[in-house]
């Protein structure tokens, strides 16, 4: 079970040590320069990193080797065993099958894990329904503390269902239709803003239900469709190569996009990877059950994850969505940013980078007299699919990377 979201108080976490508490938003780190979000996209900001960096920034720490225990294994005499009982024995008194087995304490120790790395913040663990919403999961989760992320109607009547605080709650996606968001509205979850349709939907709705909106700006990262990383390219005479493909198209972590044969690459054109994950054409659970049509070097028109994509709000746009929450004060209050950053990763580097893009974005809006509360980061770190004793990070791993607030 993975996280969804991180959100971030902006405040000193009361609970946490007085020496090791986040410092007050006016003291914590300040990225430079401020006046580059007139002047150049933030993403070209983002990739050309080395002159933003500020010293409090330290360089991310290689994941640790640990063991790690894991519900599911195999015992000497070959049963696959589950927290130590034979899957065999579970079969035998299983009201039905096939069936589904969970491990209750392997969710726990998932959870267990964020909150031991973050219990120095004043943050909030988010799991999104859409990964698994069987209700004895999600009633275990909601008895852990964690918040729920929510992408319809039904979802959030589950969650509350479940007894998860709708405060501790998002509403995301990019498809709210406005009876769900009355919903929401209603039941006081947080919101994220996806476009103009979605913000005239999110005020439409906040007037039905008679209720200010909190809600928190989902911002594109404008990611250019030709920042594609080969990691063994092809030779230059070659028609066809394999190579595993990697960057913002695709993600880094995707077994999909490892060891794939593809046309070799014309100078200028983007990469299209179908069933690469959240930025592509499906998601880790249905990789199995589509159709998958050839890769292809495509122009960049086409491309996916960069600023013409339908995810989130473009640098450009900012202002438009600012200048609208203004004219909306009895319908909405602005009190986060958020973005994603696609699921199964395997470095935590891209969290760094874009805690300190996301940073400069505070900076701007608060500058226009918002007060901006939550720094929600959506995504999933990665796991062992080929069971290769690989060295991945940990919840711990993605804290420690040297950022400070």
């Amino acid at each position: 079970m993975m996280a969804a979201f991180l959100q971030f108080s902006l405040t000193p976490n009361p609970l946490a040590s007085p020496t090791k508490s986040l410092q007050p938003p006016s003291n914590r780190l300040s990225v430079n320069p401020v006046s580059a979000f007139k002047q150049e996209p933030i993403w070209r900001r983002l990739t050309s990193f080395q002159h933003c960096v500020p010293r409090a920034v330290l360089p991310t720490p290689e994941p640790k080797t640990q063991t790690i225990q894991h519900c599911f294994t195999k015992s000497e005499d070959g049963f696959l065993l589950c927290e130590g009982v034979k899957v065999e024995e579970v079969m035998k008194v299983a009201e039905q099958s096939p069936f589904y087995l969970y491990s209750k304490p392997q969710i726990t120790r998932n959870v267990e894990a964020y909150k031991e790395a973050l219990e120095k913040l004043n943050s909030n663990i988010g799991y999104a329904i859409k990964a698994n919403n069987n209700l004895k999961i999600l009633e275990h989760l909601q008895k852990l503390g964690c918040g729920a992320v929510l992408v319809s109607g039904n979802e959030l009547k589950l969650a509350l269902h479940a007894r998860f605080d709708p405060t501790r709650c998002v509403f995301n996606g990019n498809g709210k239709i406005l009876e769900d968001l009355v919903l929401a509205a209603k039941a006081g979850v947080f919101v994220n803003i996806d476009s103009e349709f979605d913000l005239e939907n999110i005020v439409a709705a906040a007037r039905i239900a008679g209720k200010k909106v909190n809600a928190l700006l989902r911002i594109n990262p404008d990611v250019d469709p030709q920042h594609i990383e080969l990691v063994s390219p092809p030779p230059p005479d070659a028609k066809t190569s394999t190579f595993d493909v990697v960057g913002p198209v695709c993600e880094s972590a995707d077994f999909l996009g490892k060891d794939r044969e593809l046309p070799t690459p014309t100078k200028g054109a983007g990469l299209v990877v179908h069933d690469a994950g959240a930025y592509c054409m499906s998601m880790a659970s249905t990789y199995n059950l589509k159709m998958r049509p050839p890769e292809y070097w495509a122009h960049p028109c086409v491309a996916t994850g960069f600023k013409n994509s339908k995810f989130g709000i473009r640098n450009e746009k900012l202002q438009w969505f600012l200048d609208y929450v203004k004219a909306h004060p009895k319908e909405l209050e602005l009190v986060g940013v958020h973005c994603h950053l696609g699921s199964t990763i395997t470095k935590v580097d891209i969290f760094r980078d874009a805690a300190i893009l996301m940073v400069n974005y505070i900076d701007h809006i608060r500058d226009q007299g918002f007060e901006i509360d939550f720094l929600n980061i959506g995504g999933g770190l990665g796991i062992d699919y080929y069971h290769t004793g690989a060295v991945l990070p940990t919840p711990r791993d993605l804290i420690d990377t040297g950022i400070s607030f």
